[in-house]
């Protein structure tokens, strides 16, 4: 088989913008996730963390695998949205912990049926994934809500305050402009654009707070918890 080499130019252009996609779903899903089953600010980024490796395992299973395990093909695995619900559900009642092993047992289930997927997806016509993939973004809006109008730590006046409820439209508007009218790049990380544009005009606006920040860790090593 033929190789083309790219040169380290224009791989490390590719890489970058794998990297922003997949931020997209590694980082953006915890954020949903953590407010919505009542996470401090400290286990959200720990979640985050431990989100970020988990995807870069599984994306270095995908790249390097074998004829038995992964694709070898320049793939980022991410978090998919059709998993927050059911993970919040879970979480209300169980907390992390509880996830953890929803997707422990998911993952036995999934890779004991995938061996069968080329049988099922005939039943899987676009009319049921278009009516799965709208269930799930209304079972979704409550929490989006709950988002726009402040979140969770959100207190008194803050809470569905007019420059919550604004910043959080425009953000939305953003990103259905980019990925409304952009193709390619733009459109794969319209996600995450609107999402560092939103947070720019936070800062600006003085609604941010840099505390946790600022006494954060410069390097963050997620660690398994001591048995």
């Amino acid at each position: 088989m033929e190789q083309n080499n790219l040169g380290p130019g224009k791989l490390s252009a590719l890489g970058l913008q794998h990297v922003a996609v997949m931020y997209g779903g590694a980082v953006a899903v915890p954020l949903i996730i953590g407010p919505a089953i009542g996470l401090t600010q400290e286990q959200l980024i720990y979640l985050i963390a431990y989100d970020i490796l988990a995807c870069g395992i599984a994306t270095l299973i995908q790249v390097i695998g074998n004829k038995h395990i992964g694709i070898r093909l320049p793939v980022l695995m991410a978090v998919s949205f059709v998993v927050v619900q059911p993970a919040i559900a879970i979480g209300e009642v169980h907390s992390l912990t509880g996830i953890f092993g929803a997707v422990i047992v998911a993952g036995i289930l999934v890779t004991i049926l995938a061996q069968f997927a080329d049988k099922i997806i005939p039943y899987f016509p676009p009319l049921v994934t278009g009516a799965v993939i709208l269930i799930i973004g209304v079972s979704l809006m409550p929490v989006a809500m709950d988002n726009a109008a402040g979140g969770v730590d959100a207190t008194g006046s803050d809470y569905g305050s007019l420059e919550n409820l604004a910043l959080a439209g425009f953000t939305l508007l953003l990103f259905l402009c980019l990925n409304h009218f952009f193709t390619g790049f733009m459109k794969a990380v319209a996600l995450l654009f609107s999402m560092i544009i939103g947070s720019f005009i936070a800062v600006f606006f003085g609604m941010v707070d840099f505390t946790i920040l600022r006494e954060a860790d410069w390097i963050l090593i997620p660690q398994p918890p001591s048995l």
